[in-house]
């Protein structure tokens, strides 16, 4: 999960750094890569959290698997039993 925060911003850093000599401050739109990164974080942690408190309440009794509900062109996280 961290590494929707890592990658982006190390990503964002290197090519800043590599383009600033040739770009001058233009290069600096490479740092919204950081932005990208976070967006991209705490979207996947809230879904992640959601999936989660769902197979806690599961967990006890039955063996329980992550999925993705369709319906239409609504997606949502669930969980499934068997």
């Amino acid at each position: 999960m961290r590494l929707f925060l890592l990658l982006p911003g190390v990503v964002g850093l290197t090519a800043a750094a590599a383009t600033y000599p040739f770009a001058g401050a233009h290069a600096l739109w490479f740092l919204s890569a950081i932005l990208v990164g976070g967006v991209l974080y705490l979207t996947y942690g809230a879904v992640g959290r959601r999936v989660e408190a769902l197979k806690c309440e599961l967990r006890s009794e039955v063996e329980v698997a992550e999925g993705l509900l369709v319906i239409g062109k609504v997606h949502s996280p669930g969980i499934c039993r068997s």
